[in-house]
This record gives structure tokens, sequence and C-alpha cells, in this order.
């Protein structure tokens, strides 16, 4: 994979005693962990802060999913930061991007197969024929921590909004869906002791999805054409025809999470454990009913999530930081006509890292170690197919600044292996098993989405993996809080 990446980075106040530099990677896993949790930010070393950057992403290969792009090529815009005025902070995120993808197959929805081998919902149009897709995204999230009672009693308010749009318009069939998300979440932490705090957190949000199907040759959507001929995913290997060129589906989630933080001058430590409900509907058509009887499937998910973070000035110049992220996901899918459960999915992420910075002048070193847990499964019930699987990947990072002139040069070297731990696939398709002939265009389809994806995902899964990456930032400071970063990667 090449990654080029061409960031403009603001920096609001200087590198102080305990304050970790933004561009680091310590300081981006941080801030993801605190940013989840913003009623605590107040807790750890953070001052004022922009960073912006444009990016380009680009990555190809063989190596990949059955539902996965040959190519796939990423432009953007992103920004985030965090800002105090008074006893009052503000945090935000801004992400626009384009997705260019290449040979894209077996998936004609708003989503993307997931990392894991699974897709995030088993309902779907699919066709065999890989085809470009052009997709552009829009997230912006924000929100703001207040005192409610000196410094013992605080409130945090924060919301999410998320919209997404792709095109598929080259070859049939030429769908267009969209994706819209709104999420609001609000925190209130009271501090029991000086140095010890607890938060109570809750969540709302809900979405909404639409396909639409276009043709250019709608003559040509014949069961003989079976490689374009659009047909409706009902899990992992059961298909349908689709009464409807176009569908909908809506989701509604809540959640609610307990954390407790711990700061001290040398130590800062931070646990929560979350909880999610998601409840989604899959709906006949894309029209504006949404009647029970319009209801073609339910999908159930439960998330439970537990995250620590430590923190530890070592010296004035040495930070050593801790984290630990696990979370267990399990859905359930039942079709309404049938009145049954028709398809079920568990997994399970396991992250732990440890990043060690050192500041050494106006110069940083930095070593990261980084060892990742995926576990899989999903059955069918109707299709009597089951997979699952397991990985352990392990990364270590080293990053270093020198001066050069008035500039300041960060190599960064990376290496991840992916090790198969554990890989089943049973396959007891009746179908998929029985002679068939040539004119039996289903049973053919069928065998397609078996040979294309099925089968070279469990031998993906059974692959050990090696990732190397090695980029270079040039750093320029334009002014006292202002710096410039080109970097490729």
């Amino acid at each position: 994979m090449k990654r080029f990446l061409l960031p403009l980075c603001m920096l609001f106040t200087p590198i102080l005693y305990g304050q970790i530099a933004p561009d680091t990677d310590m300081f981006a896993k941080m801030y993801t962990i605190y940013e989840q949790t913003p009623i605590f930010l107040t807790e750890i070393p953070v001052k004022n802060f922009t960073l912006s950057s444009v990016y380009l992403n680009h990555q190809e290969g063989n190596l990949r999913l059955g539902q996965q792009p040959k190519e796939q090529t990423d432009f953007g815009l992103q920004s985030y930061g965090f800002y105090k005025h008074k006893e009052i902070r503000f945090l935000g995120r801004l992400n626009m991007q384009r997705i260019y993808q290449r040979n894209k197959a077996w998936n004609l929805s708003e989503a993307e197969v997931q990392a894991n081998g699974l897709m995030p919902d088993p309902h779907y149009f699919a066709v065999s024929r890989p085809a470009p897709w052009v997709n552009q995204q829009y997230n912006i999230f924000g929100g703001v921590s207040l005192p409610l009672y000196q410094q013992v009693w605080s409130l945090s308010l924060s919301t999410h909004i998320n919209y997404e749009e792709k095109f598929r318009e080259t070859y049939d069939p030429r769908p267009k869906t969209s994706h819209n998300e709104l999420y609001f979440a609000a925190q209130t932490a009271l501090r029991i002791f000086p140095k010890h705090k607890i938060a109570l957190s809750g969540e709302y949000g809900f979405n909404k999805m639409v396909d639409k199907m276009k043709f250019a040759d709608e003559n040509g959507q014949k069961p003989l054409n079976l490689t374009k001929y659009n047909r409706w995913q009902l899990g992992y290997g059961n298909f349908q025809l689709s009464s409807s060129s176009n569908n909908k589906r809506k989701n509604d989630y809540y959640g609610f999470a307990l954390g407790y933080h711990y700061t001290g001058l040398q130590h800062k430590f931070l646990v929560e454990g979350s909880y999610r409900n998601t409840l989604t509907h899959t709906f006949l058509n894309a029209n504006d009913s949404e009647s029970d009887l319009d209801i073609i499937a339910r999908l159930y998910e439960d998330t439970f999530m537990a995250k620590a973070h430590y923190l530890n000035q070592l010296k004035e110049d040495q930070v050593l930081s801790l984290s630990i992220i696990a979370s267990q996901r399990e859905a359930s899918n039942r079709l309404v006509m049938r009145q049954g459960r028709s398809y079920r999915s568990y997994q399970e992420d396991i992250a732990f890292s440890a990043n060690l910075l050192k500041n050494i002048g106006t110069t940083t070193r930095e070593l990261a170690f980084e060892a990742v847990y995926q576990g899989a499964y999903q059955k069918d019930i109707i299709a009597k197919t089951l997979t699952d699987h397991s990985t352990l990947a392990l990364s270590l990072l080293w990053a270093k600044e020198y001066e050069v002139d008035t500039f300041l040069v960060r190599p960064t070297v990376k290496g991840t292996v992916i090790f198969p731990l554990y890989n089943k696939l049973i396959n007891q398709n009746t179908d998929y098993h029985k002679p068939y002939s040539e004119s039996d265009y289903a049973a053919r389809t069928l065998r397609l989405f078996y040979q294309e994806v099925v089968y070279p995902d469990y031998e993906f899964f059974h692959t050990t993996r090696y990732q190397f990456s090695l980029g270079t930032d040039l750093k320029k400071r334009l002014s006292k809080q202002t710096l410039l970063i080109t970097s490729i990667h």
C-alpha cells in the first residue's frame, strides 16, 4: 500500500512540560480514546490545538477479500482540534473525502465489507460483475464541556453528523446509495475526591440508508446475464430475486457508559465500560411507506466495550502510554415472512498498545508496539454456511526527528505481521452441492458467490500477511504557533 499525506498542522501552543505533541502516534491514540469520553479531556496534558491535513491515500493488490475493491484512492480534507475558553472546552472533528474504487464486486450497498470479512448488514443487492465506484463522505463531530458547580460537577454534550453518497455508473446495475446518520451524546461527571472522577454517559442515534437502482439496458436484466442480473442477498450464501430495484434501511441505537478517571501529577488512568443496542429494519422498497407490512427483516445487535488508558510521566522528557480496548458485538437477523432467525454473527476485538515518547530539545523520538486480536463468526442458518476465524496482528513503529537547517525531518518505520490463529469454513448448502444445468442461472450465481467470495475469503484468513511502511515528515515552523508538515508514506 502506498500512502501520500500532505498535512497543514496548526499548533496554537508550544510544547510545554507534560504536553504531548499532536503530530505523534502517542497523541493520536490517546486523543481518540478521550474524544469518545470528552468530559475527561480536562484530566490529560492537552492544550489548545488544531491539526488540519489534505491527504491522498492509494492502495491496490490481489491480497484482499472478495467484496473489497482491487484498487482504491482516497482524497480528502480532515481537521480536528481542542479549544479552551475560560472554563468551557470545545472540541470538533471534520472529514470530507472523495473515494474512487475499481473492480468492486458482490456489493451494491452503501456499506463496505469489514476487515474481518463480515458485512455490517446481511441484506444488500449483489452482482458478480466488478465495476468502478465513486464515493463521497462528510463527517462532522462537535462537542462542548462546561462546569455546572465549581470543579465538582460538569456536563458534556456532543453530536455527530454523517452523510455519504455512492455511485456505480459504468456498468449495469447502476446503484446510487445514500446514508444519513445523526448522533447525540451527553455525559455528566462528579469529582468525588481531588484526584478521582466518575462519569455517566448516554447516547442516542439513528441512521437511514437508501439504495436506488437504475439500468441503462432494462432488457438486459434477465437471469441469462447472471453476472449482472441483480439479486438480493439475504445472508451469507442465500440469494433470492428482488421484487424491487430499490430498498431502504433504518435503524435506531441507544447506549450508556460508566467511566472512572484518576489524575495525579505523574500518573493518569482512565477506565470505561459501555453498552449499545441497535435495531435495524429493512424495507421492501425505498418509498415513503414504513408500516410493519413493508418490513422484510429485523437485525438485532448488542455491543459491549471496555477500555483503559494509562499515562505515566516517567521523566521530565519521557512519557509512557498504555491502552487496551476490548469489544464484543452480537447480531441476530430475523426474516419477518419466515418468522424465524436466518443469520447470526459474533465478533470480538482486543487491541493493546504501548507508546514511549522522549523529547530532546525541540525534537522527539517515539517507539510504539501494538497487538490486535480479532475474531469473527457468522452462520447463515438457511444456507447452512458457517465461517469462524481469528487473527493476531503485531506491529512495531519507530520514529525520530532530526534538525536539518531550519527544518525538522521525521522518518517513520512501521512493520506489521498478521498471524492466522484459527480458521474454519462449513458449507452444507444443498443448493451449492446438488447437480445443476447450464440453464439454472440461480444455481450458477450461487456457485459464483462461493467461488469468488466464500472460499477466497477462507484462504485469505488462512494466510500470514506482512505489511511494511516507510515514511518521512518534513516540518517547517511558520510562526511560534504554526507548523507546516509535508509527508509521504
